[in-house]
C-alpha cells in the first residue's frame, strides 16, 4: 500500500477522531506485572505476528488472529477499514494480525493505522485483550507491562505461564489466556471451565513486511 500517502491522510484530515480515554493510573497499568526481559541489540523485529509454539496438540499452530477484543487461533482475524473514498488512499490489508512493541519497557500494540493505535492488554481475569479503535478504556485490574519480546528467542515473556483454551460453544477455536492469582494466592488459569480444554503454550515474534497490519481490529 501507499503508507506515505496514508500518513500524508492522517496528519492532514479535517475529520474528527476521538483520541484514547483517560483513565486512572491504577487502571492503565499494574507496576506488580511480573518480570521484564530488556531487550540487547535489533534482532527483534519491529513489526511481527505471535505465532504459538509447544503446545502439546501439533495441530494447534500457527500465528493468533484479533477479534472480538482477544487473541484466537483457529479463529478469522476480525479488521475495518472506512474505505478508499474516505483515506484516499489504499485500505490496509486487514487478513492478519501483526504487532508491534514488545520493548524493555513491556508495552504491546496491535499493527495498526487508525488514531490512537490499539493497546494489547492483560484482563484482571488473565484474558489477552485488546483496546478498542478510538479507546484506551480497559478494565479496573488490567495489566498492559511485562509483554516484552525476548531477543534472540522472540519469544514473549516466557515467565508469563501462557495458555490455549478452547470454548466451551466452539471446541475448535481456541483463546490465549495468561496465568493469574486468585483471592487466596493462587495460580489460576481462568481460561478453563473444567468442560474445556487448555494447552500451555508459548507465542514467538516472526517479522512481517506490511508496515500496517489493519486500519484497525474489531
Amino acid at each position: 500500500m501507499h503508507i506515505p500517502t496514508l500518513l500524508t491522510f492522517l496528519t492532514t484530515t479535517a475529520l474528527a477522531v476521538a483520541g484514547p480515554a483517560a483513565l486512572p493510573a491504577e487502571d492503565r497499568t499494574n507496576n506488580n506485572a511480573g518480570p521484564l526481559l530488556p531487550r540487547q541489540g535489533t534482532t527483534t523485529p519491529q513489526r511481527f505476528r505471535l505465532n504459538v509454539r509447544f503446545s502439546n496438540t501439533p495441530t494447534l499452530s500457527g500465528a493468533l488472529h484479533a477479534s472480538g477484543g482477544s487473541f484466537w487461533l483457529h479463529k478469522s482475524t476480525k479488521s475495518f477499514c472506512p474505505g478508499e473514498s474516505v483515506l484516499q488512499a489504499p485500505c490496509p490489508p486487514g487478513n492478519e494480525t501483526s504487532f508491534t512493541g514488545g520493548g524493555p519497557d513491556g508495552r504491546l500494540s496491535l499493527n495498526v493505522a487508525v488514531p490512537g493505535g490499539q493497546q494489547v492488554f492483560i484482563g484482571p481475569r488473565g484474558l489477552l485483550r485488546y483496546t478498542r479503535a478510538h479507546s484506551g478504556d480497559m478494565p479496573r485490574g488490567s495489566i498492559t507491562s511485562g509483554l516484552t519480546v525476548q531477543e534472540g528467542t522472540r519469544f514473549l515473556n516466557p515467565f508469563y505461564q501462557l495458555w490455549l483454551c478452547n470454548t466451551d460453544e466452539d471446541d475448535e477455536v481456541w483463546q490465549v489466556w495468561v496465568e493469574q492469582r486468585d483471592a487466596q494466592g493462587s495460580q489460576k488459569n481462568w481460561g478453563s471451565t473444567g468442560r474445556n480444554a487448555c494447552t500451555r503454550i508459548n507465542l514467538e515474534a516472526e517479522e512481517v513486511k506490511d508496515e500496517v497490519g489493519a486500519w484497525q481490529y474489531d
